[in-house]
């Protein structure tokens, strides 16, 4: 069985730091990346990186637990890259935005099967 390539967003928050260890313990996931506002700090032998198309290349789901100004731009980062995404960000600031975006790589992620 195929692993499959995670990244997480917001790395460096407590439950980033979480999915980090949990993901780092389960032979069905490779973690690819992290990333977070402050970029070049180290968790386990990975460096957190800055949210750019480059970072998420190679990754499968993107998990973010980060802000939701920070989920507007990874959602568009998805439907660029047709990519999954699970936002655990707990904030009703942006909500409608961030429902129609998710509604679009949902969409996206569809058309691609």
């Amino acid at each position: 069985m195929k692993k499959i390539n995670i990244s997480v967003v917001g790395a460096l928050g407590r439950m980033g730091k979480l999915l980090v260890k949990q993901i780092l313990k389960d032979k069905k996931f490779n973690l690819v990346s992290i990333t977070d506002i402050h970029s070049g700090k180290f968790i386990n032998k990975f460096e957190t990186k800055k949210n750019n198309l480059e970072t998420f290349k190679k990754t499968d789901v993107i998990i973010d637990f980060s802000r939701p100004k920070v989920s507007l731009e990874i959602l568009q980062y998805a439907k660029k890259l047709k990519i999954k995404v699970i936002i655990g960000t707990r904030s009703e600031e942006h909500t409608s935005e961030l429902q129609s975006l998710a509604y679009l790589v949902c969409r996206l992620l569809l058309e691609k099967k």
